[in-house]
């Protein structure tokens, strides 16, 4: 996947999509997180959420806001974009153009998100691919 802007549209939309259209949206939610290996209080930091409200909506105790439901996708696409342009990065797949795409304020105004919110994004995007980088490698190469 190449990181455009309308790809990053998309992708929230889809991700979004994938919630709605869930039997258990809680669920999707936290499997969602899980896969970014993010955790209730760094997503609800993105979210200006507390632990236990995220908790919460993954145990099916409260629904997710719309406003939520749509900072949480476009959260979980941009640390989507993030993991794939540092593992692009590492496999030597990335252009000189995309590699600028990596420094914050290039997100922050690519994305269209606030500063704060992007260095969070990043440096969970940076952990996550950290962790599964060997996985994340095997796929795109």
């Amino acid at each position: 996947m190449v990181v455009t802007a309308q790809r990053f549209k998309e992708s929230v939309q889809e991700i979004g999509g994938e919630i709605v259209a869930s039997e258990i949206p809680g669920r999707t939610i936290k499997e969602l997180r899980e896969s970014m290996g993010v955790t209730q209080e760094e997503i609800g930091k993105l979210l200006g959420l507390r632990r236990e409200t995220i908790s919460r909506i993954e145990n099916g105790n409260i629904s997710p806001s719309f406003t939520s439901l749509k900072n949480f996708s476009r959260s979980i696409a941009a640390l989507r974009a993030i993991r794939e342009l540092f593992a692009r990065e590492d496999a030597s797949l990335i252009k000189k153009e995309e590699f600028n795409l990596l420094r914050p304020n290039f997100l922050r105004i690519y994305l269209n998100l606030p500063g704060q919110d992007v260095k969070l994004l990043y440096n969970l995007g940076e952990k996550g691919y950290l962790r599964s980088k060997k996985r994340i490698l095997k796929v795109i190469k």
